[in-house]
């Protein structure tokens, strides 16, 4: 059956009991056999003592009166108690008195009864029982007349009757025991429910539990019983009631850490002994470029390269060893992208409950538009010192340019003069002229206008040109011109001045081998709103510019030029056309590009977009960096069109 198991305490309770009745039973029959048997065993002897003095008593008369016919009916009728076995009548020397008939026995003594006769001159005082041959019990008594020894009364038992007697008292003491085990039994089964049912209930609800830590089905336990295994379960359903409780909070605190992790601008990992992730946050895995399920199970060497694990597992080791406790250094890394990135990692040990370090935590912030942040305010007091000490310079020149100018106009004047002074003269003042113009220009660029005005877009570019006349000959440059001379625009001229200027030398100094420099300007629309303004075009058949390089033109103090660039040209460039809420694009390509069979023509082509009254107002600022075909002589016309 399968509520009665030997491990289960409804069977254990029920053999214990059965097993107790048992002892009970058997003690208590032993006790009562032994009192009854001890009974049954005295009034047996008394018994068959009373027969045999009976029989010696009624055989009197008959021996004195030699009339032995009388004792044969006393003998019979002695013989029919069902307890009595045979009776024997014998002389005082043993021998029998009555023939043998029936039960009356004739036969000679045997040793047994020989040995229970009083020697000669004695005799009985009681009758005598003792165990005859057979095993039954047998009594004698003597046969008297006053003094004389008439002879000797036998009686043997019948032992049947004792037997019988014997045997229904077994009996009655085996059903009295049977029925107290049974009742035992049933008062066993049901103290054992009352204490097994809320067990049992417990015990299937914390399966229930155990498989299904979520599900309520079946709470509170209902349970009948007052003992105390049904307050054992009263006191489970508060359990529960209290886990639950618990369960609640923990979750919620749970979600407070996920929420926390998830979004919090800065990153957490979890690492295990092997070196790998085995939890990261959704900020780190974006700041990585790195998809968050590709994190889990992989090594920093796996996900950063050989470089950056060599920095960080010998740090990772020693946090597990017990080392260090807490390690804090700085991790570059080259995310997904290819874009590098800076990472403040600070390790700490996360220990379990024996003390001893199961996973090392890393808190990771990421630093790199911090160092962006720093990188750029140095490189502006250099660009704010430079242009200190390039106004100072400009201005120091411009005094004593002054001074020459006007001794030269003086020395033209003189009337001694000859024809060949003169030219050298006016050949002397024409140079001291662009000097001045250079350093009124640099002036200009240090401290441009602070108000817009009105502009003529070819009148600066024309100038511009003028002053790089010199190189644009010696380089052997062909300069090509498609701007007409009505393009007016609302604008700061002295910073156009320096854009255009930057552009042009950086044109002119990609063509160290000859090329072509093609300048465009004409009313146009913003490429990307549709605003009216004007647009401007420098494009080139230098040597051009590769994709890493076009990525950081617009950095400053970024150059090309090594010895010769400053890196602040297209820096101030973007600058003024944010102030002037314009729009720049670049294309270009490289020399390398074309070596590999790419293009043709290598060269770059920079397009800027000046809106009408854009001044001092909201900007955007939007960097180009596409593939295209660059200015070549054969196309020229038709591109700047």
């Amino acid at each position: 059956m399968p509520w009665f198991r030997y491990r289960t305490i409804r069977s254990q309770l029920t053999i214990g009991f059965i097993l107790l009745e048992l002892l009970f039973t058997i003690c208590f029959s032993l006790l009562i056999l032994r009192t009854e048997l001890r009974e049954i065993h005295g009034r047996a002897q008394r018994r068959i003592e009373q027969q045999v003095i009976l029989l010696a008593t009624m055989a009197t008369d008959a021996v004195v009166d030699k009339e032995t016919h009388r004792l044969v009916p006393m003998a019979q009728s002695l013989e029919a108690s069902t307890s009595v076995h045979f009776v024997r009548l014998t002389d005082p020397h043993g021998a029998p008195l009555l023939p043998n008939s029936g039960h009356i026995e004739s036969s000679p003594l045997s040793a047994a009864e020989r040995g229970h006769l009083p020697p000669p001159g004695r005799s009985l005082a009681r009758a005598a029982i003792f165990q005859n041959d057979e095993g039954n019990r047998e009594a004698v008594y003597p046969i008297r007349n006053e003094s004389e020894l008439l002879g000797y009364a036998w009686v043997a038992e019948n032992p049947s009757a004792e037997r019988e007697e014997v045997d229904a008292l077994v009996r009655v003491t085996g059903i009295a025991g049977l029925l107290g085990a049974i009742g035992c039994l049933l008062a066993s089964a049901l103290l054992a429910r009352s204490i097994t049912r809320p067990l049992r209930i417990v015990m299937n609800a914390t399966r229930r539990l155990v498989r299904d830590p979520e599900s309520k089905e079946g709470f509170p336990l209902q349970v009948a019983e007052t003992n105390e295994a049904g307050e054992l379960a009263q006191a489970f359903n508060l359990l529960v009631l209290s886990m639950e409780e618990q369960r609640s909070g923990l979750n919620d605190t749970l979600a407070l850490l996920d929420s926390m992790l998830a979004h919090a601008p800065i990153g957490f990992a979890f690492l295990d002994r092997k070196g790998r992730f085995i939890r990261v946050n959704s900020f780190l895995a974006t700041g990585m470029a790195i998809e968050l399920t590709q994190f889990l199970g992989h090594t920093a060497g796996e996900l950063f390269g050989a470089a950056e694990a060599e920095t960080f597992e010998p740090r990772l080791a020693a946090i597990f060893e017990g080392a260090q406790q807490v390690d804090t250094f700085e991790l570059q890394v080259t995310d997904a992208k290819g874009d590098a990135r800076s990472w403040l990692v600070n390790l700490y040990p996360v220990k379990s409950g024996q003390n001893e370090v199961r996973w090392v935590g890393a808190v990771m912030i990421d630093t790199t538009e911090r160092r962006r942040s720093e990188d750029t305010l140095r490189r502006t007091e250099k660009l704010a010192a430079a242009g200190q000490l390039a106004a100072s310079i400009a201005h120091e020149i411009n005094n004593p340019l002054e001074a020459v100018t006007n001794l030269l106009f003086l020395l033209r004047t003189q009337p001694s003069i000859d024809g060949e002074a003169l030219r050298f003269t006016e050949m002397a003042q024409h140079e001291v002229a662009r000097v001045s113009e250079i350093a009124q220009q640099t002036l200009r660029f240090y401290r441009p206008s602070t108000s817009p005005a009105l502009a003529n877009v070819g009148e600066i570019l024309d100038s511009i040109l003028t002053l790089h006349s010199g190189r644009v000959h010696t380089l052997r440059v062909e300069v090509t011109r498609r701007y007409g001379e009505q393009i007016d625009l609302f604008c700061l001229s002295g910073a156009l001045r320096q854009v255009f200027a930057n552009l042009i030398t950086n044109a002119l100094d990609a063509l160290n081998g000859g090329g072509r420099l093609v300048i465009r300007a004409a009313r146009s629309h913003c490429w990307k709103d549709g605003r009216a303004g004007v647009r401007v075009v420098v494009a080139d058949t230098g040597t051009g510019m590769s994709g890493e390089v076009r990525k950081r033109i617009f950095e400053p103090f970024y150059t090309t030029k090594l010895a010769t660039g400053t890196g602040l040209g297209l820096w101030v460039t973007q600058d003024i056309m944010d102030k002037h809420q314009g729009r720049i694009a670049v294309r270009s390509r490289s020399a390398t590009a074309v070596n590999n069979g790419a293009d043709p023509v290598p060269g770059t082509v920079f397009m800027l977009f000046f809106p009408d009254h854009g001044v001092g107002q909201p900007h955007v600022v939007e960097t180009v960096e596409r593939s295209v075909t660059p200015v070549v002589p054969a196309q020229t016309s038709a591109q700047m069109a």
